[in-house]
């Protein structure tokens, strides 16, 4: 069924699929935008400047920046809160109008420093479960539950019993403000499409509806008073602190996935051609203009340090710059780099060393190669370091066996090494027929 449906909407209706694609590359550029409309208000812009200043100049990372503004915030809110009031807080910090219809009220004022929401109750419910179905009335001291199936009722005072633990519903003492709240509850309920209120009281057994097809008005504020509390005025419902307009996310929405695009086209075309420069430059052996614009502002842009570096290095072994390829290397080797470039370097440098004859540096090379690389060719790299710098002869046998029909880029490396370990031993004659058969495969190779 699952592989029907599926290829149903790639053969079929491809668009469907395909504008999921496009609407789902869209939300980080809306999140973007978000965000740039918080941070770039007249109180914010400094905290903005200090943070790119600390990350691209400092390289602090992002938690050593967010520290000094966590120390400024109390990530908590005094009054009666609840999940619908997230989406408009949310809306208000980033100085965006709450659209009309939305619940919940916005909590910014209050996380500014403004005093808190003189909010009197909230009225809560639960239909998920049918058995559990339960309807509430939450004050900043206490909590009222009222179960639709079965009539229970249950009451606890948040501010002795914070985990609802001690049901008090039969306390005498407090009947009084109980049926107070059953009344707030019977207001609440009163016009609702299940029938939880008959003449003036509550009716048990009424079926659950889980989307309402006739809500209330969403600017009904959520409680009335209780004893002198007062309600906010409808103006504080969907009424962000800023004002503006939805229109203006969106605005900003569609400039930043617009600009987003012409840069990352732009960004992409220009490391197209910057490449296919350096690769004529490389071809041509041109490898001053090579080096000249490895070392333009804009190559610095669009390549990583470690890949204009690496690139600069082939270049000056390929000048024979003996100086400057070790500048490089040593330049690079304290980089951050996955396991992939690390060993990349290593073989580099250490057939770089090898040449100059640099033991020490070599031998490091050879601990990086048997980290990084596999075992064979952290073997081979062992052994053309004994033949090359400590003048070792010990794998001629086994490498006079390997030669037999050994493949012509391994038979020429064998025949390169035999012919350094037969010159170890001082045996000429055997070194210039092993050297003169490496240069025929070379010829044959290259034909």
């Amino acid at each position: 069924m699952i592989e029907d449906i599926v290829n149903f909407l790639q053969n079929q209706v491809p668009w469907v699929l395909s504008g999921f694609s496009t609407a789902g590359g869209m939300m980080p550029a809306v999140g973007l935008a978000m965000l740039l409309a918080m941070m770039m208000k007249k109180n914010m812009r400094i905290f903005l400047l200090l943070g790119f200043i600390m990350a691209a100049f400092l390289n602090v990372p992002s938690v050593g920046i967010a520290l000094p503004g966590g120390g400024r915030a109390t990530g908590k809110s005094e009054s009666l809160v609840e999940l619908m009031g997230l989406m408009p807080t949310l809306f208000d910090l980033c100085g965006l109008s709450i659209p009309e219809g939305v619940e919940g009220s916005s909590l910014a004022q209050e996380l500014a420093g403004a005093e808190k929401l003189d909010r009197a109750y909230l009225h809560g419910e639960q239909s998920r479960d049918r058995d559990q179905s339960n309807q509430r009335i939450v004050t900043e001291r206490d909590k009222y539950l009222w179960f639709t199936q079965t009539g229970v009722e249950q009451y606890f005072n948040l501010d002795e019993d914070p985990r609802e633990t001690r049901g008090l519903i039969d306390d005498p003492a407090c009947a009084e403000h109980i049926a107070e709240l059953r009344g707030l509850l019977i207001d609440e309920l009163e016009d609702r499409e299940e029938g939880y209120v008959e003449d003036g009281k509550l009716v048990v057994g009424r079926t659950p509806v889980k989307v309402l097809e006739h809500p209330r008005s969403a600017h009904r504020w959520v409680g009335h008073p209780v004893k002198g509390h007062v309600a906010p005025p409808l103006s504080v419902r969907g009424a962000g602190r800023w004002g503006g307009d939805i229109m203006a996310m969106k605005t900003i929405g569609m400039i930043n996935l617009i600009v987003s695009g012409a840069a990352l086209i732009f960004v992409e075309v220009k490391k197209r051609t910057t490449f296919a420069r350096l690769e004529h430059c490389l071809c041509e052996r041109d490898f001053d203009a090579c080096l000249a614009l490895l070392d333009q502002p804009i190559t610095k842009a669009l390549y990583s340090e470690y890949n204009r570096l690496y690139m600069s290095l082939n270049a000056y072994l390929a000048l024979g710059d003996n100086e400057n390829s070790t500048r490089v290397i040593e330049r690079m080797l304290p980089l951050r780099m996955n396991k992939k470039q690390e060993l990349a370097l290593a073989i580099r440098a250490f057939s770089f060393y090898v040449e100059v004859e640099d033991k020490k540096a070599a031998h490091d090379m050879l601990k990086r190669i048997k980290v990084s690389g596999s075992e064979a060719l952290a073997k081979g790299s062992r052994e053309t370091y004994d033949i090359f710098l400590c003048g070792s002869s010990a794998c001629v046998d086994e490498m006079e066996g390997a030669l037999k029909g050994a493949r012509q880029a391994e038979e020429l490396r064998l025949c390169q090494l035999l012919a350094i370990q037969y010159e170890n031993r001082e045996d000429e004659v055997r070194a210039k027929e092993h050297q003169a058969r490496a240069e025929k495969v070379l010829e044959d190779a290259l034909k």
